[in-house]
């Protein structure tokens, strides 16, 4: 499955339908990229924390065919994923963030989808964290998510997608970056992570403002013969699929 930048012909011309962003070139490592305005706080947090954050995850990796990364944000860590894996799959709600990852992140093995991931399909509310600030603190509205309803005649405005709808071959690697959204992901991939038991690098907080709790979290993995074996500074753990002769701690 193929993402949908192509509905964004004109990523310039498309981007200023949006309100109150506009877009940045910023220098980032040893590359320029563009970046939104709108998000502030972003730019600096992706460069002091995400620089080289692969360096833990792939002494676990199998295999480095195909890779899955949510939300994109403006395209960073995309960016580094791609630079690992034959063909990324991005998925990124903001508007102003998903034409940065277009204009960012042109090579043809990123598929980009401009949606959110989540355990049905439908549309989500998307809010915004003012005390975070930037898209990079857009989540799932929990106050329309709490009922569920992901219906066409909803407030929502973001349609979903599951992972499991890529119906992929392969894949190696999952990140997820939600917002507190993450395990509604993992729902949505259950039959691809039982299927290619891929290595899982998630982010663990706001989850408990969509009533999900550590306990869940914990039993989701280990219910799927998964284990923690890494840590990323205070909220990104990761995961991995036990071999028959390791056990689970």
């Amino acid at each position: 499955m193929k993402g949908n930048s192509n509905l964004l012909m004109d990523y310039k011309k498309e981007y200023f339908k949006t309100k109150n962003k506009t877009l940045s070139r910023v220098h980032f490592t040893n590359d320029d990229m563009w970046w939104s305005d709108g998000d502030p706080l972003g730019y600096s947090y992706q460069k002091e924390t995400n620089t080289n954050f692969l360096d833990l995850a792939l002494p676990y990796l199998k295999n480095n065919r195909v890779a899955i990364q949510a939300g994109g944000n403006c395209g960073w860590v995309t960016r580094e994923v791609a630079n690992h894996f034959k063909d990324v799959y991005v998925f990124e709600p903001d508007p102003s963030s998903f034409v940065c990852i277009c204009l960012n992140l042109p090579e043809g093995n990123v598929h980009k989808f401009q949606s959110c991931l989540g355990d049905r399909h439908g549309l989500v509310e998307m809010s915004k964290d003012h005390g975070k600030g930037g898209s990079g603190a857009d989540y799932v509205n929990p106050v329309t998510e709490k009922f569920r309803l992901f219906q066409e005649n909803s407030s929502a405005k973001v349609p979903t997608m599951l992972i499991d709808d890529l119906k992929l071959d392969f894949c190696d690697f999952i990140q997820l970056d939600l917002e507190g959204y993450e395990y509604f992901a993992l729902l949505g991939a259950e039959e691809t992570i039982k299927k290619h038991e891929p290595l899982i690098w998630m982010e663990r907080c706001w989850h408990e403002r969509f009533n999900v709790f550590d306990e869940t979290i914990d039993n989701f993995f280990k219910n799927l013969g998964y284990a923690l074996v890494e840590r990323h500074g205070k909220h990104d753990f990761i995961y991995k699929h036990l071999d028959s002769e390791e056990e689970y701690q």
